[in-house]
């Protein structure tokens, strides 16, 4: 982790957590400096130096939440979508002083102008609503979300027999950190002039480092998007990129665990339950 990357984990700004390691200074030694040194020393403003002595008092956001909400935003205001400038912040939704909330629910990458109007949000016209954050953030995560995907399908290949695969694992496992199997090496969707396919392959480790990889397909016909028309979401008709597109976005954690073996045991029997006690999706956190 960079010395710039240990201050965002205190909610600093881009922008004066690179000014403040460009004058020498980490976390540590921002800490131990008087907010007065810090101004007549390091050339911060009042509210700079006082800023960045009340941050570093705080918990700081665990490195793997931090990376994982700065890549779903692609490092962009989840507001403004950087159009008020690329510096960006790790605004707590719900007030830390409050919350103590370092999760990754109650974080959202904000630019430091819409960081501002989101602490004046208490009945000003101009202000940022907690409803309007979470909103925001949703949406934005998602347009991401699909344009990463769209980028990384383009350049799919297809074989001289007419049968294309793309890999989707780091697509399934970005989306389902905490359902997948630790033991999935590959996830493909294959596609042939006929079939609709996701083939898993798994590595097993048998004896001395030696280890036995096992691909299985599972054949996605049989599954329909409309039970009265019985229309088919995976065709051969529609392009494979699409396919897969469609299995990444759309389809949803009830309908795999009932057609694939991509998720844990346990992670299958708590999204089962919830559908069945609350006729809800229940969502990977």
């Amino acid at each position: 982790m960079s010395k710039v990357e240990k201050f965002l984990q205190y909610g600093v700004a881009s922008d004066l957590a690179q000014r403040a390691v460009t004058a020498g200074l980490t976390v540590t030694s921002t800490r131990t400096i008087s907010q007065k040194n810090l101004m007549d020393t390091y050339g911060f403003s009042q509210a700079e130096a006082k800023f960045l002595k009340q941050a570093l008092v705080r918990a700081e956001i665990p490195a793997d939440t931090l990376f994982r909400l700065l890549d779903n935003s692609n490092y962009i205001c989840n507001m403004c979508k950087g159009g008020k400038g690329v510096a960006y912040v790790v605004h707590h939704i719900e007030e830390y002083e409050i919350s103590k909330d370092n999760s990754y629910a109650n974080l959202i990458v904000l630019c430091p102008n819409d960081h501002d109007l989101a602490h004046h949000s208490s009945g000003l016209t101009l202000g940022i609503t907690k409803d309007q954050l979470k909103a925001s953030k949703k949406k934005w995560e998602a347009t991401v979300r699909q344009s990463n995907t769209s980028t990384a399908l383009r350049g799919v290949q297809t074989d001289k027999n007419g049968i294309t695969s793309i890999e989707i694992l780091p697509h399934l496992m970005n989306k389902y950190k905490n359902f997948m199997r630790s033991d999935l090496t590959s996830v493909a969707f294959v596609q042939s002039l006929e079939r609709c396919y996701i083939e898993i392959t798994t590595t097993k480790n048998i004896r001395h480092g030696l280890e036995d990889e096992i691909s299985m397909r599972t054949d996605l016909g049989f599954i329909t998007g409309d039970i009265t028309t019985e229309q088919k979401l995976f065709s051969p008709a529609k392009q494979a990129a699409d396919n897969a597109r469609y299995f990444v976005e759309q389809l949803d954690v009830v309908s795999i665990i009932n057609c694939t073996d991509l998720f844990t045991q346990e992670a299958s029997r708590r999204i089962d339950e919830h559908w069945r006690m609350h006729g809800a999706l229940l969502e990977d956190h």
